[in-house]
């Protein structure tokens, strides 16, 4: 299976997806759909833009994400970062901006574990990780690549989105 069939893109501008719940057993605003789990997020170039599109995929490995045992992850306001506790980031919720996030929302896997050694940081935004290609068979400039899969989020003293933190995933034998 090539990269085309397993992940998809919102389809719709993010920057008016704002507030909503942010109960993990409802479904956010700005979230992946059942099973699948955040790979990219698109933020136009120019300036401090905000976060209008994301991309969602299956699992590099086997399984699925566990949309009924997920988590809202509360970003407070000295945070600089926002790292899933346990499981895979599927959703962002915003009060005032798509791309400030107040809360993230974990899911577990099923099938498949994070491996914690295999773990980098991309760039979100900026003037090399902003813009670009928006389609899902497309590699995004925010873009968590090859067999990674997005843990978790960086964040600027505005709380802007600046970067994710990328880990591979093992599956469970």
């Amino acid at each position: 299976a090539g990269v085309a069939e397993t992940c998809m893109t919102s389809k719709v501008p993010l920057g008016g997806k704002i507030g909503g719940t942010t109960d993990p057993d409802q479904d956010w605003k700005i979230q992946c759909d059942d099973g699948l789990t955040m790979k990219a997020l698109w933020i136009p170039s120019g300036g401090e833009r905000s976060l209008e599109d994301f991309k969602c995929c299956k699992l590099p490995t086997d399984g699925y994400v566990n949309a009924f045992k997920c988590k809202a992850e509360k970003i407070e306001n000295e945070d600089r970062e926002a790292i899933c506790s346990s499981g895979v980031v599927v959703g962002i919720h915003a009060e005032k901006r798509s791309r400030a996030p107040d809360s993230i929302k974990c899911c577990n896997m099923v099938g498949s574990s994070i491996n914690t050694d295999k773990c980098h940081r991309i760039a979100i935004g900026g003037n090399d990780a902003s813009g670009g290609p928006t389609k899902s068979i497309d590699v995004w400039r925010g873009e968590c690549l090859h067999n990674t899969i997005m843990t978790g989020l960086f964040l600027n003293q505005n709380h802007d989105i600046i970067g994710a933190k990328c880990c591979e995933t093992i599956s469970k034998v």
